[in-house]
């Protein structure tokens, strides 16, 4: 309460009763059971999709084992499916631009010699394949 105005009626009725918190036990007690019990969902949604996603982990598994007995190595193939998720992503990024930002983030990106994803880059590396597993301006090793 203030200091220096009138108790109102209401500031009586929720002032603390003698003997507890001022909080009413019961429905504190029901609150926190009623959380509880929606973590208690939470984690068995959690768990049912952590299911049905091993089995997918699996299968990629085998097409990375395929891929393995088929003469691809299994560490450079898992990189190219990284990076392409990684590229998607980063196109992803762009496309959610509007049109005027657009156009500065491939002015930036060709700033810091990220010409690769431009058309000029990627005629380049077409007429130079031997450029193409390193970043564009990047000197031969």
């Amino acid at each position: 309460m203030a200091r220096g105005r009138k108790p109102k009626q209401t500031d009586i009725e929720d002032a603390p009763k003698p003997g507890h918190n001022g909080f009413d036990p019961k429905a504190v007690s029901s609150f926190v059971a009623r959380i509880e019990g929606l973590h208690g969902d939470l984690l068995h949604e959690r768990s049912q999709y952590m299911l049905r996603c091993k089995g997918v982990r699996e299968d990629i598994s085998l097409v990375y084992d395929d891929a393995k007995d088929a003469g691809v190595p299994k560490r450079a193939l898992k990189s190219v499916v990284k990076a392409r998720e990684l590229e998607a992503k980063a196109a992803k990024v762009r496309d959610e631009l509007e049109a005027e930002d657009q156009e500065s983030h491939d002015l930036i990106r060709q700033a810091l010699g990220d010409l690769a994803e431009l058309p000029l880059g990627q005629a380049v590396l077409a007429q130079h394949p031997d450029t193409s597993d390193r970043p564009f301006g990047a000197p031969p090793q």
